[in-house]
């Protein structure tokens, strides 16, 4: 925004004043140094980032999300929103138990009232309508843990026809199974999954390809693809395999850690390599470990240095892992930091 000093100044003063996000109006009309062409700039440049959560609810009159979202539109301040940030809490008990994990719905004896609980579907009309969107992050988190953990949604498991929604979209943040209404269309260049997400201890090769089973369709022009996790995930040839298949072309990947097994299998004289990724340029893994996957890096390192081999186009690769810090008084892993760093072109 392109406003004098001294208005800015004002602005600021009028804002810290405020006890509800919509006194603007009473508050840009206090301004009498506010001529009337800086208005429309005024409004766009204080609505340009909208947060919508539990604080918003205005001491004079309550108001939920739907109050909110609401005078937005009613006011017109829509089209001046560039960053728009909704934090929706589970209601109600029945609606907690809903997003639970499969373990705590089986205790319940398959939720025989399921039925009471309509499914979330206004997001997909929400996008639809927005097609201007370029980045999205979509994801439920649970705040009860210290670190929050993404709730699996079982009714992002259902398959969706929809073909016409963000069609700008760039980058994608979330959960692989919302990605099923995702266009494999030629903006769409970053995507970053979360995978695990209830830090399963055991989350092995299966359920990672499951997760990735959730991807039903390739996506041709996505460069950079990510993962995220609380354990794991690790990749093997028949993980490379399923990721070539989604990401034909990725050009850098990261936040998948190599199998001590397939270092193993890199190692021996007679392995027979085939070519995986073909255009991979980078591959990276940044942890933070409470134990050490791997028993000798120094293995890891020679496994790495064969990477050439496996992906004809890579430039450099990164394994780096840190001991996670404990609190006061658990004992410490004896571990250490490590770093192995290796550039092939």
């Amino acid at each position: 925004m392109h406003l004098p000093a001294e208005i800015c100044a004002q602005i600021t003063g009028e804002i810290r004043q405020w006890n509800d996000r919509f006194a603007e109006e009473k508050a840009l009309g206090n301004l009498s140094v506010v001529a009337r062409y800086w208005r429309a700039e005024a409004l766009r440049a204080l609505w340009s980032k909208v947060v919508i959560d539990d604080a918003d609810t205005g001491k004079a009159e309550p108001r939920g999300t739907i109050r909110m979202v609401g005078l937005i539109v009613e006011k017109g301040l829509a089209p001046n929103i560039d960053d728009l940030t909704i934090d929706l809490n589970m209601e109600s008990y029945l609606e907690e138990i809903r997003y639970r994990n499969q373990e705590e719905q089986d205790d319940y004896g398959e939720m025989k009232y399921r039925h009471l609980i309509e499914e979330p579907d206004g997001y997909l009309p929400f996008f639809v309508n927005h097609p201007q969107v370029t980045e999205l992050t979509f994801h439920v988190f649970s705040g009860e843990k210290v670190v929050y953990d993404i709730i699996q949604l079982p009714w992002l498991s259902r398959k969706y026809t929809t073909t016409d929604i963000l069609p700008n979209l760039t980058k994608f943040i979330g959960v692989p199974e919302a990605a099923k209404f995702l266009r494999a269309g030629e903006s769409l260049r970053e995507m970053i999954l979360w995978v695990n997400p209830q830090a399963i201890g055991d989350y092995d090769y299966d359920w990672f390809l499951r997760d990735l089973g959730h991807l039903d369709k390739p996506f041709p022009n996505v460069r950079r693809l990510g993962f995220k996790s609380s354990s794991g995930p690790f990749f093997s040839e028949e993980v490379l395999e399923a990721i070539g298949s989604c990401f034909p072309n990725v050009e850098h990947l990261d936040g998948l850690d190599i199998d001590q097994y397939f270092v193993d299998d890199l190692l021996e004289p007679d392995y027979v390599f085939k070519p995986y990724l073909c255009k991979l340029k980078e591959l990276r893994y940044y942890a933070i470990e409470r134990a050490p996957v791997h028993t000798s890096f120094r293995r890891v390192k020679r496994a790495m240095e064969k990477f050439p081999e496996l992906f004809p186009s890579i430039e450099s690769a990164v394994r780096s892992s840190k001991p996670m810090k404990l609190p006061v008084g658990q004992r410490r892993s004896p571990h250490k930091a490590s770093r192995i760093h290796l550039r092939f072109k």
